[in-house]
């Protein structure tokens, strides 16, 4: 018997590659770090950045152009996480790899919904 292909859905843990850089083309600085986290946990439902990602599976790649205007919503209760990550403030085009999926502990829910709450605002995300 076959077993499923994993695809991003609620209540997985993603781990994505990130690549980043200024959207303004004259600048060739990029960044490359990878993200972590557990996809609609948020209050308000997937972000649109999950949604964005909804549906993916392992390998699947996605290009997004992210500007200053609307990085918090489209992040949510991610831009916190995103920010830490890329180092780099909006605007941004980023291109994002899946890297891998797996259905999430009890424990690391719990875990990651207790980091929901922001960094304390030293990072500049606004979450302070």
């Amino acid at each position: 018997m076959r077993s499923a292909i994993k695809t991003i859905e609620p209540l997985m843990q993603v781990s994505l590659s990130l690549r980043a850089g200024p959207a303004v083309r004259g600048n060739a600085t990029t960044t490359e770090t990878s993200l972590t986290f557990v996809c609609g946990i948020g209050v308000s439902g997937l972000t649109p950045f999950e949604q964005a990602l909804s549906g993916k599976t392992t390998g699947d790649r996605v290009r997004l152009e992210i500007d200053q205007d609307r990085f918090g919503a489209f992040f949510g209760h991610l831009g916190c996480s995103v920010v830490q990550a890329l180092n780099m403030e909006p605007p941004v085009h980023l291109d994002v790899t899946v890297q891998a999926l797996e259905r999430v502990s009890e424990r690391d829910l719990v875990k990651a919904m207790a980091q929901m709450s922001g960094c304390g605002g030293g990072c500049g995300c606004g979450c302070g």
